[in-house]
């Protein structure tokens, strides 16, 4: 898997590229990103606050499905 970082409803390149390892074999690549700085991060979690309202109000198994229809789309690319 290899992509961006979404920050704020739009994908960013960040500073350099970053390689995820299996945990249990470190010779596997499981995926690739970019590193972020400190700007990011804050805004990135501004952006996390500014949704939380919104989210809070879906019931448990509203955001269960939605977290499950996440997770299918991922291992569908």
């Amino acid at each position: 898997m290899q992509g961006m970082n979404f920050i704020d409803g739009e994908w960013r390149a960040g500073e350099a590229p970053l390689v995820t390892l299996n945990p249990s074999d470190l010779d596997e690549e499981v995926g690739h990103y970019t590193k972020v700085g400190a700007a990011e991060v804050e805004e990135a979690m501004a952006a996390a606050r500014r949704a939380f309202p919104a989210w809070r109000a879906f019931n448990m198994q509203a955001r269960a499905d939605l977290l499950r229809k996440a997770g299918d789309l991922l291992l569908a690319r």
